[in-house]
């Protein structure tokens, strides 16, 4: 008897944990995830980290979800679109071996950080669906003319009006520019984030995971 009472509760605790699976599931929505690589450092090394750890983030997205890739220098360039790559032989040919390219091709160095922000303003507009935009960088800004830096904040207010963007997030920030670039993000509120190499992997899961679901981050 008592094995029987057993197996019964057993039963209905994998049903429960079924049910509750499955509702998790529903609760989700198809997202966007919108990646933008900085490959302006001499070093391949920071561009092969940036390249692992934005593998790693698009693996949290599903294949109903979208992901775009771009790199950026001096300029910007696409590198892909499509649908997440789940095994890293297919993510190293289809976005790292680009990434690296790109990377060791630069025309002239520095960072147009603000000709980046105006592409990912165009395509947050363009985004219907929850959208979070992600920018592996150091942070690290060669030109802050009063001009560049006005194109920056008028990019960040113009993607701060769109409700589809849920949010962006600068991941691998050095310490010496997150101040400046917390300022910079004011507009969003606490969907503006600014991470560090060393705490910005599970601050991408976690808000990729609230995109998902439609939950709200309290920063």
């Amino acid at each position: 008897m008592k094995r029987l009472l057993t197996l019964a509760a057993l039963s209905i605790c994998t049903a429960s944990l079924i049910s509750t699976s499955g509702c998790a599931r529903k609760d989700e929505h198809p997202i966007s995830l919108i990646a933008a690589v900085d490959v302006s450092c001499p070093s391949q090394t920071l561009t092969n980290r940036y390249g692992t750890m934005l593998y790693r983030v698009q693996r949290n997205i599903e294949p109903g979800d979208g992901l775009a890739v771009s790199a950026f220098a001096s300029t910007v360039r696409p590198i892909y679109q499509g649908q997440s790559l789940g095994s890293r032989g297919a993510f190293n040919e289809r976005v790292g071996t680009a990434l690296l390219s790109v990377a060791s091709s630069r025309e002239k160095p520095g960072t147009r950080t603000d000709q980046l922000l105006a592409e990912l303003a165009r395509a947050a507009e363009k985004e219907s669906r929850p959208a979070v935009i992600v920018i592996f960088t150091d942070g690290g800004m060669e030109d802050t003319a009063p001009a560049v830096m006005a194109s920056i904040r008028s990019s960040i207010q113009r993607m701060s009006k769109r409700r589809s963007l849920k949010y962006l997030i600068l991941a691998g920030v050095l310490p010496q520019h997150r101040s400046r670039w917390s300022r910079l993000l004011e507009p969003l509120g606490p969907r503006g984030l600014v991470r560090g190499m060393n705490d910005c992997e599970d601050a991408l899961d976690v808000h990729i995971s609230l995109a998902k679901t439609g939950a709200e981050s309290e920063g």
